[in-house]
């Protein structure tokens, strides 16, 4: 494993693709998801999480990472780029993990959008470790507007459970020599999925 070299920032980055269904009606996700599924209103995010910082992303909540990549749905003009994103994890009482979205983006008419979302990774994970619980949400909002903003659209993403060990594979470390860094990141993010799949 790489020494650690205290003056050196360490940076992790990797990828991350989901695809799903959104209804436009439907509050709840489930309903939301089934409605969409029907109607063929399908969503997708290629997203790209960089966390510039791994040693105050893990010691601070309130200190995102970055999210570039896109947004694809037909009702919302095809393919979005996110203009401005943020990834957040926050460790649960019980061990479990909490991660958080949220995506600002102009659909294909101009108008402002926010995704917003959460996927929960138990202690033991089971099939709900991939599943992404999303709003899309009118205007640019901040997390304390959320309430408040219009929902455009709800529904459900997923990773597919075998893709899962496919995106382990994206993580990358900056400097390359950093795998303390790399280590410690994957343990925060994932739990004990990080273990059991590298």
């Amino acid at each position: 494993m790489g020494q650690r070299s205290d003056d050196t920032t360490a940076s992790v980055s990797f990828s991350e693709t989901l695809t799903g269904y959104v209804d436009y009606d439907e509050t709840d996700y489930e309903a939301a998801f089934r409605a969409g599924e029907r109607a063929g209103r399908r969503l997708a995010l290629q997203l790209q999480i960089t966390a510039a910082d791994v040693d105050r992303f893990i010691a601070d909540e309130q200190h995102p990472a970055q999210v570039a990549g896109w947004v694809r749905g037909h009702a919302l003009g095809g393919s979005i780029e996110v203009e401005g994103g943020e990834f957040n994890v926050v460790v649960l009482p019980d061990g479990g993990r909490r991660m958080d979205y949220r995506l600002r983006f102009h659909d294909g008419a101009g108008r402002p959008l926010t995704l917003v979302g959460h996927k929960e990774l138990p202690v033991r994970p089971d099939g709900a470790a991939w599943t992404l619980y999303l709003r899309v949400l009118a205007g640019h909002v901040d997390a304390g507007e959320q309430s408040a903003a219009p929902v455009i659209a709800t529904g459900i993403a997923h990773i597919l459970p075998g893709d899962f060990a496919k995106q382990l594979t994206t993580f990358r470390v900056s400097p390359p020599l950093r795998l303390d860094a790399l280590a410690r990141f994957g343990a925060f993010f994932a739990g004990n999925l990080w273990e059991a799949y590298r």
